[in-house]
């Protein structure tokens, strides 16, 4: 929330250098190849995962609180004067990041959300080519995606096919959103995420070691963050972190004095609102920017209140809202019994 409530490129290299290099979509999509892998591998390979089930579980995850998000973007949607039907019903449709040109329409969050549906998809592909893989094997898969990320960003800048000549966080551009967005671009963040889940599950995590390898990963990723901003945009942002962000990930996922610390139940629920606060941080934000005196707007004491406040009120639609809703659809409904005129009701002993 913090990457789009202020702008980065006009503050000092220490914090430019920090932000202007975003990881967000990268360590969602890398952890979640991770916990999906976790969560599911072992039932997979046992012939006991259900896909189906899988799906419906996964989407009934998603759906509620992304048509959430879309409710709380209407004023964003009505503010960009676009209301095009093709472009309403791609994004209705979670089908939006794969056309470079709606990509970002409506709630331009929301565009991870859609590629992660085409991720859900893949998945059992993906449990399916890795299930007999060793570690030395998974290893050399993850590294082969990585180099593939990265060869992309570099391709970008080689070939300049939108013919710019600056490139920032900021420029919109056909080929740089495909770049950017589109989910088959995106997809071997994901799988490294599932190789990672995999080397997990076959020889756990790092062990006393955790907190160790955290704190180091942490730290280089500082240093690369500062190192990325100097780099092309679209090197920087190819998934050039990647190997620290499975390093964070593996390490939260280790038991240890961290992993025990998030475990506490006010970040519990706070992590399970997180959905909700990813799909409404970035209207709220433009109501809360566009609807302030203007000289508040610049203020760090307002920009902390305003993140405050987003974040109290995707706790109250996660707890209020989209729980209440998932677990509606989660229930099972009994189909009534049709009833005949002048047929008797069956008993337990017909």
């Amino acid at each position: 929330m913090m990457y789009h409530a202020v702008r980065w490129d006009a503050q000092p290299f220490v914090l430019r250098g920090l932000m202007t290099t975003p990881l967000g979509s990268s360590y969602f999509f890398v952890s979640s190849g991770f916990l999906l892998t976790y969560a599911y591998g072992a039932a997979f390979d046992a012939d006991q995962m259900s896909l189906a089930r899988f799906w419906a579980r996964r989407f009934r995850r998603i759906l509620p609180v992304y048509y959430i998000g879309l409710v709380v973007a209407i004023p964003l949607l009505l503010s960009a004067h676009d209301l095009s039907p093709p472009k309403l019903l791609a994004t209705a449709l979670l089908i939006q990041a794969w056309f470079p040109r709606v990509a970002l329409y409506w709630n331009f969050p929301a565009w991870a959300l859609s590629a992660l549906a085409f991720f859900y998809l893949v998945l059992p592909a993906a449990l399916g080519l890795t299930r007999r893989a060793t570690v030395r094997a998974l290893t050399v898969l993850a590294v082969g995606l990585w180099l593939l990320a990265v060869c992309l960003g570099v391709a970008y800048v080689r070939l300049s096919p939108d013919g710019l000549s600056t490139v920032d966080w900021h420029t919109r551009a056909t080929w740089l959103n495909v770049f950017k967005f589109n989910p088959l671009v995106r997809l071997p963040e994901f799988l490294i995420g599932v190789a990672a889940g995999r080397c997990f599950l076959l020889r756990g995590g790092f062990g006393r070691f955790a907190t160790v390898a955290l704190a180091s990963a942490v730290v280089v990723t500082i240093g690369a963050l500062y190192g990325s901003a100097l780099l092309p945009y679209p090197i920087a942002i190819s998934g050039l972190l990647d190997p620290l962000l499975v390093v964070v990930v593996m390490s939260l996922a280790t038991d240890g004095p961290v992993a025990r610390a998030l475990s506490h139940r006010t970040l519990v629920r706070l992590g399970q609102s997180s959905f909700c606060l990813y799909m409404v941080h970035a209207p709220l934000l433009y109501l809360g920017w566009t609807y302030a005196p203007p000289e508040w707007r610049h203020r760090p004491a307002y920009l902390l209140a305003l993140i405050l406040t987003i974040t109290v009120i995707a706790v109250a639609l996660y707890w209020w809202v989209e729980r209440p809703i998932t677990e509606w659809l989660a229930t099972p409904r009994a189909v009534p019994e049709r009833s005949v005129v002048g047929e008797r009701p069956v008993t337990a002993t017909d």
